[in-house]
């Protein structure tokens, strides 16, 4: 589209620190957010006109990358949104064969490139069970149901975070918020809604990524949950909050494109959003202010998250003014408009992000590191202790064999072999079948577990659990059971002597045979 140099920093900047990339802590998120501008850049460039066939598949193949990040979430989406375009242009534009030939390219390319991480994921879903936020598991190969979809959806009235922040205690973590200096180019960028077919396109993707997120209030969600293959997997409707991130990102560097390239004939638009900002600002901080000397100190975090919320938007109305005065220039006025947008953003993601965990041992410290800073005794005695497994409750919230380098049976996992999962890993003659020869909780789940550490700061203790098998060793006989549902009761009635007899680990389900 030919965009100013500043503009494309200013919106690239503003994709790179909002919405999934900048609130996530995962580092598998952050990657798959890295590949989906240069579908859409590719698949632009294919719509244009320019060597249609070859961006086509190039945007298939990035999208086909995307799959290998480690989740599916931002993948799925943008598979999901770039299919949808496809169609869409093709059913505009009238030309079916070509539009049908760019279809098939892109998926054909997708599928290829994406195989050798999709097809071993789905020859291993029968034989694992998957947590989705309900009671119980599910088989990994079976349809998520809707109520874990449900269980996990955006409230309408919290789109409100699109334009101020203060929903860091909901599922979404604040994915959805642009702030005003976004929303503000992204309305001026929208003055040229006739005009441009590619503002109508980012505006239709924004406004799909602001609804589908509220999938309990949505019928539209339910319809896409019923008749689109896979549509089910994505259990998190907040996820789809991308599709704002990404078109509202577009949407500020074309607005600020245009404001910068046309200043002139913005000049009533100027004072209008020097009125507006001004004195929304004021009313959002005074407000926040008064708020902050009324509530209590839990609600403190979002009362000064609102207070910068109001100056940001009275230090936007002031550039606009300087800029009305021609103190700045184009580069100036970009750079300011950056750094306000990174300090606006900062009072959301940088109350998730990897930059705040340096604070650690304040009371400001990452909920992940905090938990590693004040156990850190814990684990520092097991790594005195000949360890074989480890295992944890409630009591101790992150794996400690995650912040130790310990095996952990309790580690974090969203999937687990079925067979393994039946076995019933929880119960003491399990865990001596694994190895597993240390237990950290505030209370013994066993009466043959044996105190050996007790942490006075945390309250945590550390139990020793005797008779627990080693990593390997000889057998002597081989045992069937009927049934899969037999191979707990199996493992846990006192006449099953883990020494003697094969166990039930790597049990062959056709076979029902009970293997060592």
């Amino acid at each position: 589209m030919g965009l100013l140099p500043i503009a494309c920093v200013f919106g690239g900047f503003l994709y790179a620190i909002s919405g999934v990339t900048g609130t996530t802590v995962w580092p598998e998120t952050i990657i798959e957010t890295i590949y989906p501008p240069l579908v859409f850049l590719f698949l632009y460039r294919a719509f244009t006109g320019r060597r249609s066939l070859l961006n086509t598949g190039i945007a298939g193949a990035i999208a086909g990358i995307a799959w290998f990040s480690g989740t599916h979430h931002v993948p799925l989406v943008v598979s999901f949104a770039s299919i949808a375009t496809l169609i869409a242009a093709m059913c505009l534009e009238r030309r079916w064969r070509a539009g049908l030939l760019r279809l098939v390219v892109f998926c054909g390319i997708l599928a290829c490139i994406s195989a050798p991480q999709i097809l071993p994921s789905l020859e291993m879903a029968p034989y694992v069970e998957r947590w989705v936020g309900l009671a119980e598991p599910i088989q990994g190969s079976a349809r998520v149901p809707i109520a874990a979809h449900l269980a996990a959806a955006v409230e309408p009235e919290h789109l409100l975070g699109i334009a101020l922040p203060g929903n860091l205690n909901l599922a979404d973590n604040g994915t959805e918020f642009l702030g005003i200096v976004a929303l503000t180019f992204v309305a001026l960028a929208m003055l040229h809604w006739s005009s441009s077919r590619l503002i109508r396109f980012l505006a239709i993707v924004s406004v799909a990524g602001a609804l589908l997120p509220l999938a309990e209030y949505n019928h539209l969600y339910g319809m896409l949950y019923t008749v689109v293959p896979m549509m089910e997997k994505l259990r998190e409707p907040a996820y789809w909050f991308f599709l704002l991130q990404i078109g509202g990102s577009c949407l500020a560097a074309i607005g600020l494109d245009h404001f910068l390239r046309q200043r002139g004939a913005y000049q009533h638009a100027q004072v209008v959003l020097i009125r507006i900002l001004f004195r929304s600002g004021a009313v959002i901080f005074l407000a926040a202010a008064l708020w902050g000397l009324s509530t209590d100190a839990t609600r403190q975090t979002i009362v000064h998250q609102y207070a910068l919320s109001g100056l940001i938007a009275m230090l936007l109305a002031a550039l606009f003014l300087a800029d009305k005065k021609r103190i700045l220039g184009v580069a100036g006025f970009g750079g300011v408009l950056i750094a306000l947008v990174f300090v606006e953003h900062g009072d959301v993601s940088g109350h998730t992000s990897q930059a705040h965990f340096v604070l650690v041992g304040s009371p400001a410290a990452s909920r992940l590191v905090q938990p590693i800073y004040d156990r850190r005794e814990l684990g520092a005695f097991l790594k005195t202790q000949p360890v074989e497994r480890i295992d944890s409750s409630s009591d101790v919230p992150e794996s400690l064999g995650d912040s130790f380098l310990l095996e952990d049976m309790s580690g974090h996992e969203g999937t687990a072999l079925a067979q393994y999962f039946r076995l019933g890993p929880w119960n003491y003659r399990t865990q001596q079948l694994y190895g597993v020869n240390y237990y950290v909780a505030k209370k013994p789940f066993d009466p043959r577990q044996v105190l050996v550490y007790s942490s006075r700061s945390t309250g945590v203790n550390i139990y020793r659990n005797p008779d627990v098998q080693p990593r390997t060793w000889a057998v002597h006989r081989l045992v069937s059971v009927p049934q899969d549902k037999d191979f707990e009761p199996t493992l846990l009635n006192p006449a099953f002597d883990l020494k003697q007899f094969r166990h039930p680990q790597g049990a062959c389900s056709s076979a029902r045979n009970l293997w060592g």
